[in-house]
């Protein structure tokens, strides 16, 4: 499956490129620049000179804010679809984006049966309250953006011109076209079925298209609004895959991205992130080491793994934001995590207020949870499950998830009396069911649960029926809603012989 990627850019040649080189495989780049900004002969030379590169366009003078920002956008599309006939997914990126999952995953997940075909755009339907006080104020009124250099005295003239239009009652009737308006980010992936649908329909119709004219920022209204009403619904996928902090962070709203957000990044489930600028050198240069990196783990003697990238890892936002909600639900200020990987839990535990203690086999554990926990937090450590701790300090809620199963199972009982000897009152734990295979390449030594609660029961450890269930509905990855489960300690902790440790 071939994919067409077109760019939008405006500056900093040197970033650019550095994206472009990003699609080295199965990519058909297409690029506009800015042309009110410089691109010496040299600089495009250079751009054109990658195998991927297919075209680089310098049609339009684009504004912020203003139509000739969705002029350049369709035009765009309208060349990509034409110099790209064996592209059949398009994605829009500006030149300040830049990718935080390897190009494989990428290519894998568009490319995927049940994702082939499919658009994913992010958008909500209007008015809503996050979009001009839940008004059509966009529409209503005139905006200049593409007549103003951006800067504060066009910032100022914006809303002087806005509020003289209030105060005269100079309003313009709210578009009509459709019965639903919806508004979203112009960043996102579209099929090629749905392009030539969207650029066939600005053709035949085009009386939305031109009443954008003088409305503000244009780009974020019409693709929604038009691919949402005439796309079936079982196309579109309300997510396009791209991380945007909306915050003012670095002078700029949405948030210049720096070295400080890899941990954001780490956590996020997005291809791409914007926005990058002279302040993001160091977190690119962070993104290609440490998340770009094909990075394939290396399973050592007891199962632990020796990986330097945070690649083969996979977060899971919504468990660990169930982990903050259940110790603060339970007044729980501590606990362990046994098998913590880069250590991600154990930095959004952290700054939810909760002291988390984290350790892992790999060696390089240390130098991954350092880039994601807070600038002065004491990195995870370095430990083996399959040691003895059964004498070390009991912890109120112990954490091993997605880590007993990497470990061969001569070492199996040892690892749940280690961790039976550490739960001091909650133990949460996962573990692959007989014959389930990994995607990473590593074994997996599955255990049947009726096995796993049977041994724990003797151990002091009695299952949580509601408990599992909860954190089994909170996870985002599929096989842990079959193979987590949580217990409560009820008893000291026994030998499978039934005497006391």
């Amino acid at each position: 499956m071939k994919h067409a990627i077109l760019i939008l850019a405006h500056k900093n040649v040197a970033q650019l490129c550095r994206l472009v080189e990003f699609f080295s495989e199965d990519c058909a780049v297409f690029i506009h620049f800015d042309r009110k900004s410089p691109l010496s002969p040299e600089e495009r030379g250079r751009l054109e000179a990658y195998p991927q590169v297919r075209a680089v366009f310098r049609r339009y003078a684009v504004h912020w804010g203003g139509f000739s920002l969705l002029r350049c956008m369709l035009f765009l599309l309208r060349r990509a679809l034409s110099l790209a006939p064996e592209a059949a997914c398009f994605h829009l990126l500006s030149g300040q984006d830049y990718p935080i999952k390897p190009l494989r995953a990428m290519l894998d997940f568009f490319g995927a049966e049940e994702n082939r075909g499919m658009d994913f755009l992010s958008f909500t339907h209007l008015p809503a309250p996050n979009w001009e006080n839940n008004t059509y104020e966009r529409f209503k009124y005139f905006f200049f953006y593409d007549w103003l250099p951006r800067g504060r005295r066009a910032d100022l003239f914006t809303r002087k011109a806005v509020a003289f239009q209030k105060r005269w009652g100079i309003r313009r009737p709210v578009p009509n076209r459709f019965d639903h308006l919806y508004g979203g980010s112009q960043w996102s992936s579209l099929s090629r079925r749905t392009c030539g649908e969207l650029l066939r329909y600005t053709r035949r119709h085009p009386g939305y298209y031109r009443r954008l004219r003088f409305t503000f920022a244009p780009d974020e209204t019409y693709v929604p609004t038009v691919v949402v009403n005439i796309v079936p619904h079982s196309r579109i996928r309300n997510r396009n895959y791209r991380y945007i902090r909306w915050r003012n962070e670095n002078g700029s709203s949405p948030a210049n991205l720096s070295e400080e957000h890899l941990y954001h990044l780490a956590r996020s489930d997005a291809f791409f992130a914007r926005k990058f600028d002279a302040c993001s050198r160091r977190l690119m240069d962070l993104a290609d080491r440490y998340l770009l990196s094909p990075s394939a783990p290396a399973p050592g003697e007891t199962g632990a793994w020796q990986c330097r990238t945070l690649v083969p890892y996979r977060p899971d936002r919504a468990l660990s934001n169930a982990l903050v909600r259940f110790c603060r639900q339970e007044e729980m200020g501590e606990l362990l995590e046994m098998g913590c990987g880069t250590g991600l839990n154990v930095a959004t535990l952290r700054r939810a207020g909760i002291r988390a203690t984290g350790f892992d086999a790999n060696p390089h554990t240390p130098e991954l949870s350092a880039l994601l926990l807070t600038a002065g937090d004491e990195p995870c450590g370095v430990a083996d499950l399959t040691d003895d701790w059964t004498e070390e300090e009991p912890f109120p809620l112990v954490l091993c998830i997605d880590t007993c199963g990497y470990i061969p199972a001569a070492f199996h009982d040892r690892v749940l009396r280690n961790l039976a000897a550490l739960a001091g009152k909650f133990l949460l734990l996962s573990w692959p069911a007989p014959g389930r295979g990994a995607d990473d390449g590593c074994p997996l030594y599955g255990r049947d649960g009726e096995g796993i609660c049977r041994e724990l029961r003797a151990l002091g450890m009695e299952p949580d029926v509601g408990l599992t269930n909860f954190f089994r509905k909170q996870t985002d990855r599929p096989f842990l809603r079959e193979e987590l489960y949580a217990f409560r300690r009820v008893a000291p902790a026994r030998s499978p012989s039934g005497e006391n440790e």
